[in-house]
């Protein structure tokens, strides 16, 4: 309920949550002194996503494990923000987000799978953004 100027982490309005949506979609900012999402563009570089693979996402309902897929630059109305895109149809996105990343995971992915995005602005062209996909396991309990 406090002002921040930072802002807030926050999740596309029409996701339901991690493991539910075939891409759950999270925004941050972009700060410059490397918080809420300003450590995103690290996995420009191949040899940081070496060192941090992967990353988890804790909630009450559950806890997730995230193995990072890919890291690109693209526009803020690529096709990764419908979230209406599901099945083969994500997955041979995902695949020619893959093709473009800054590495190889080697992950394969199937119809089914879930992901996150993290999104956050980036300033390499007028309304780019940089987003790091990754693939969605719930841990249990």
């Amino acid at each position: 309920g406090n002002y921040l100027v930072t802002g807030t982490i926050f999740a596309d309005y029409r996701c339901e949550g991690p493991g539910v949506d075939p891409n759950y979609i999270v925004f941050g900012h972009n700060m410059d002194n490397g918080t809420i999402f300003g450590m995103l563009k690290n996995y420009a570089d191949e040899e940081y996503y070496k060192e941090h693979p992967c990353f988890w996402y804790l909630t009450p309902d559950g806890d997730y494990k995230i193995d990072v897929y890919a890291a690109v630059t693209l526009d803020a109305d690529d096709k990764i923000y419908q979230v209406v895109v599901h099945g083969d149809a994500l997955c041979d996105y995902l695949e020619t987000l893959a093709a473009k990343s800054a590495f190889d995971s080697g992950i394969d992915i199937a119809d089914g799978d879930t992901f996150m995005t993290l999104s956050t602005c980036s300033y390499a062209y007028k309304d780019a953004r940089f987003v790091l996909v990754g693939k969605v396991t719930k841990l249990e309990s």
